[in-house]
């Protein structure tokens, strides 16, 4: 029997062994022969060369995507008082955005606001095809790691 057939990624195999193990265990009134079993697809499929979601979505990502992101991040860099970050390999903003949201929303810079989060964010190219998940924003920066963008102070002419 195949236990791990419809798992993708690492973290479904993982989280398919757990599930299994709850079940199957023989602590917990389970079979041993098919706990086994179980572990030895397990550990096959975890040495398989099976990706990680973060390896998945670095697959996506190219030079193109960078040129674009720097591209993104040179029209939003001097808007004020907002927090702008890379983290993964999404742009968002945060901080007092609210004033800019026809400027980054769908009119725009096709930027999306996740209410969850009150953020803005931005990708550039295909969506990673595995499931998100519900992360909070620090959860995000935990899981793919951020890079804060300083931004710039604009120079205003005065006509005095």
């Amino acid at each position: 029997m195949s236990y791990f057939t419809r798992c993708n990624t690492r973290e479904e195999v993982r989280a398919h062994f757990h599930r299994l193990a709850k079940k199957h265990h023989p602590d917990l009134g389970g079979d041993t022969a098919i706990m086994q079993a179980i572990i030895a697809e397990y550990e096959k499929k975890m040495h398989s060369g099976i990706r990680s979601e973060s390896e998945k979505a670095e697959e996506h990502w190219t030079w193109e995507h960078e040129e674009a992101l720097m591209e993104k991040i040179n029209q939003i860099i001097t808007l004020e008082n907002v927090k702008i970050e890379i983290i993964g390999t999404w742009l968002w903003v945060s901080g007092e955005s609210y004033q800019y949201k026809d400027y980054l929303g769908k009119d725009g810079l096709k930027f999306a606001w996740s209410k969850s989060k009150k953020a803005w964010y931005w990708f550039e190219g295909k969506r990673p095809g595995y499931r998100r998940g519900h992360y909070s924003l620090n959860g995000l920066r935990e899981r793919w790691g951020t890079e804060e963008v300083e931004t710039k102070k604009t120079n205003k002419i005065s006509d005095n």
